[in-house]
């Protein structure tokens, strides 16, 4: 076993992640931000409740927070105040350079940062007009490929069939399909399939934790079409080692999405994974109410970014928005476990969201049913696991 030397904490939210479009790519930070100063809240608060006192709704983000930090020792709450407090007592010039309109949410205050983030006038430059609303729309703001919120298409990995520059016959606009997608009057019409699925095909404990005994694994997490959040049941993966590996032959459905109820084409359909140990304190139910909140967040920033534009509640006018809102909430959900891994000394190995993009009903994969398999990593509690997956359309 060999301990891997930690980085130095983070204190920062990371930059959004696979989202192209500008304005989208802000609104996300956005929410980013907004989640890094609902956890200095909480962190603030274990470090001086009189000063820093929670909202008074129980369904806060900042109260989810603190029941997280429960788990921590008095010495690891210490090591985490120290780290954090500064930043929260950092002079108003210093926290205008890096939340920048966002600066004037008042910690201090029994109000949530969310609520306080609503009061704010939105800046000019995060709102949409209806042409970006419509674009947004139909082509999503990704890369138009099977992707992971954080980086690289899903079939560019090493190894991986396809490799990363391979086009994934996605929207129009992702670059050119091979001859075999290609619509013509000369060929027949591609069927459409009901259904789609997400599936595991490995998990690999590349460094295990170094505590007693064997890492006792689980996953879970949640799916999210058109902004709809459901969760996806904990399931014991099993006991690893260093270089164990567990395959699942067939490959095992973590979630499923029928393609026959939704919004008109393009769509985008999102998973969010998460790796736990067995006994890690309640993590699935933890981030299934996480992802509950941001979703509820970033529905409402994104009507209120598109409100002139539609002349009503975003997801009634333009039900194809809820593409967005998928990535958004991805973005900064898996911001904010990172936060939790590096900066609150949290002992989870991590959430990480995937997700495709759809054009059509007669959808495929270079004209496979099936994606090139993708890697996640999994990076945290002294520990380093892989996962392998892809998207699979059926019948």
């Amino acid at each position: 076993m060999t301990i891997q030397r930690e980085p130095a904490p983070r204190t920062k939210a990371p930059e959004a992640g696979n989202i192209s479009h500008p304005k989208a790519r802000k609104l996300a930070m956005r929410v980013t931000k907004e989640c890094e100063l609902a956890l200095q809240k909480a962190i603030a608060h274990k470090a001086d409740p009189r000063t820093y006192p929670l909202p008074q709704d129980p369904r806060s983000i900042e109260r989810l927070l603190v029941a997280r930090l429960e788990r921590l020792s008095p010495e690891q709450l210490r090591r985490v105040a120290d780290r954090v407090m500064p930043h929260v007592k950092a002079d108003k010039a210093t926290r205008e350079r890096s939340y920048g309109d966002l600066a004037a949410i008042d910690l201090h205050k029994d109000a949530s940062v969310f609520e306080q983030s609503a009061r704010l006038t939105l800046p000019k430059e995060l709102r949409l007009d209806r042409d970006e609303v419509e674009a947004l729309t139909r082509h999503g703001a990704g890369n138009g490929q099977p992707h992971s919120v954080e980086g690289r298409p899903s079939g560019g990995s090493p190894g991986a069939r396809g490799g990363a520059d391979r086009p994934s016959g996605g929207r129009p606009g992702s670059g050119p399909r091979p001859a075999g997608d290609r619509p013509s009057d000369a060929s027949p019409a591609i069927a459409p399939l009901g259904n789609l699925e997400l599936r595991i095909h490995s998990v690999r404990c590349v460094d295990d934790t170094g505590e007693i005994g064997n890492d006792e694994i689980s996953w879970g997490g949640a799916t999210v079409y058109n902004a709809d959040v459901r969760k996806v049941a904990p399931f014991a993966v099993g006991d690893f080692r260093d270089g164990d590996t567990k395959t699942y032959s067939p490959p095992r459905r973590f979630a499923s999405f029928d393609l026959r109820n939704g919004s008109a084409f393009p769509r985008s359909y999102f998973a969010t994974v998460a790796l736990a140990e067995t006994d890690g304190g309640g993590f699935m139910d933890f981030l299934n109410t996480l992802l509950d909140k941001v979703d509820e967040r970033v529905t409402a920033l994104l009507s209120t970014a598109a409100g002139a534009a539609v002349g009503t509640a975003i997801g009634t006018a333009i039900p194809g928005i809820g593409n967005l809102v998928g990535l958004v909430v991805g973005a900064a959900v898996g911001a904010l476990i990172g936060l939790l891994k590096t900066v609150a000394e949290d002992d989870i190995l991590g959430a990480e969201t995937v997700s495709v993009e759809m054009d059509s009903a007669s959808h495929r994969f270079d004209g496979n049913t099936e994606s090139p398999q993708g890697v996640k990593k999994f990076d945290g509690h002294h520990s380093s696991y892989e996962v392998r997956y892809s998207w699979r359309l059926y019948s």
